[in-house]
């Protein structure tokens, strides 16, 4: 039937042809496409007849009792169970032991941020007590300046650590750098 209806197209397609100009090369066209799917159509069928006679032997196979199955592989559950469990238990011993490491981790970076804290704690004194020297070494030299001062001001005390009638550094009565009681102006 299929035949026949594709030969009917194609003398369809021949008469018109003939009657209108351009027509046979659409019409060879068609006739190709035709052709391509006449072929499909007969592989469809071969494939489908194919797959009847498998499934025809299948059920003879199961009718008869001679029907066997594909070999697969064996596949041993337990097996399967005992190996997850191993590696499961391996996991969770590694998992254990990480936890101890990450532990002792903890406590060396706490016993070492002690240890820093007191250290930071003794520059702190240290640098309190070198602050203490400073000031006391600054009020020094202040005191040593002012009476160095009055001296020089012409006061009656005559020099830098002068006494009365002196003008010498080491301030006794009468110093030999020279100035009178009253003092001198300065330098």
């Amino acid at each position: 039937m299929k035949r026949i209806v594709l030969l009917a197209v194609g003398f369809v397609l021949l008469f018109g042809a003939c009657e209108m100009p351009g027509a046979g090369e659409v019409a060879s066209q068609v006739q190709g496409q035709v052709d391509e799917i006449s072929d499909e159509l007969q592989g469809v069928v071969e494939n489908n007849e194919e797959l009847a006679d498998r499934i025809d032997d299948l059920q003879e196979q199961i009718a008869s009792g001679t029907f066997e199955m594909p070999d697969m592989p064996d596949f041993d559950i337990q097996e399967f169970v005992d190996g997850f469990d191993e590696n499961l238990e391996a996991l969770s011993t590694r998992s254990d032991s990480l936890m101890e490491e990450m532990a002792v981790l903890v406590e060396t970076q706490t016993v070492l941020i002690d240890s820093l804290q007191t250290r930071i704690d003794d520059f702190e004194d240290e640098i309190n007590g070198l602050e203490g020297e400073i000031a006391s070494l600054r009020s020094s030299v202040t005191a040593m300046g002012n009476s160095g001062n009055t001296g020089r001001d012409g006061s009656s005390s005559g020099g830098r650590t002068g006494t009365t009638g002196g003008t010498g550094r080491t301030g006794t009565t009468g110093g030999t750098s020279g100035g009178s009681a009253g003092g001198s102006t300065g330098r």
